[in-house]
């Protein structure tokens, strides 16, 4: 279900449904010179339930996830080969429901979704031993998505299935509601660009008439649209999306869309917020659930 590389090295956490094996939290190493994967033997963790998302922290010494396991989250130290699960960095929620979460660029807070309650949770894991708990801010009815962090770690971004996303501020240990963006389709994922000028967001399509993939900008205080994508002539899912580091490209996975080619890369321009008309390449496979740079 979800997959992040780390900042400050070649590995990979890969986080997902339980298996016979019960190892949902791996780790792998990728060599750039063969461009191969290897599984770090060490890494492999019993989430005990589904891992609704793998991210690493910035010093790329720990990791967290979060899904519907025993704990819900769970923070981890990696020293290179070995995960460590933190005794004390661990929350368990009463309504057992999906549980998204972003980290704070600067690592120092976690806001997670609280999906059964429609919450938002904001926590300082700054020290990596254990999630303190901070505030919270209730969010409209709906089964809240996928969550992100603005670079500048001023605001988060999170969609609502039901159709819309929300844009609300830090500060200091609380979050105030900013706008909404109503648009009208099962919302998915959602990521600011590497500039923090604007928001990419995909959703569900259920025809020609409908661009799964949106770019809107945000001036601080409203969001205005500013170009979006067709990527399929029938029903179509863009279940993930991602912006390169230096914010000239623009990745989407999901299903259904044309040609098979459910990883495509288009161009982006962060000067104006316009995406390239056509796919710079793309992939035939199976339906993809997440993509990262």
């Amino acid at each position: 279900y979800s997959v992040d590389w780390s900042p400050v090295g070649n590995f990979i956490s890969v986080g997902g449904n339980p298996t016979g094996d019960n190892e949902e939290v791996q780790v792998y190493e990728f060599d750039t010179n063969t461009e191969t994967l290897f599984l770090l033997s060490q890494t492999k963790k019993d989430f005990n339930g589904t891992v609704n998302k793998v991210e690493w922290h910035p010093s790329g010494d720990y990791m967290s996830v979060v899904g519907t396991g025993t704990p819900d989250a769970q923070i981890y130290e990696f020293s290179g080969n070995v995960l460590s699960a933190i005794p004390t960095a661990t929350l368990f929620f009463e309504s057992g429901t999906d549980f998204f979460f972003d980290i704070s660029p600067d690592g120092n807070y976690m806001v997670i979704i609280d999906e059964g309650e429609s919450k938002l949770r904001l926590y300082d894991v700054s020290s990596h031993d254990e999630l303190v708990y901070l505030s919270n801010v209730d969010c409209s009815a709906g089964a809240y998505m996928y969550i992100s962090f603005s670079p500048n770690g001023n605001y988060v971004a999170v969609t609502n299935y039901a159709g819309s996303f929300r844009i609300y501020e830090l500060n200091g240990s609380s979050l105030s509601f900013v706008c909404e963006e109503i648009v009208g389709n099962q919302a998915r994922q959602i990521k600011w660009s590497p500039n923090g000028r604007y928001i990419g967001y995909g959703h569900f399509a259920a025809d020609a008439d409908e661009d799964e993939l949106r770019v809107y900008r945000f001036n601080g205080d409203s969001v205005t649209f500013v170009d979006s994508v067709n990527l399929s002539a029938g029903t179509s899912w863009l279940y993930s999306l991602d912006f390169s580091p230096d914010g000239s490209y623009i990745a989407v996975a999901g299903s259904g869309f044309d040609g098979g080619n459910e990883l495509q890369i288009f161009a982006f321009d962060q000067g104006n917020g316009t995406i390239g008309d056509t796919a710079i390449t793309g992939v035939s496979t199976k339906g993809l659930l997440y993509v990262s740079w």
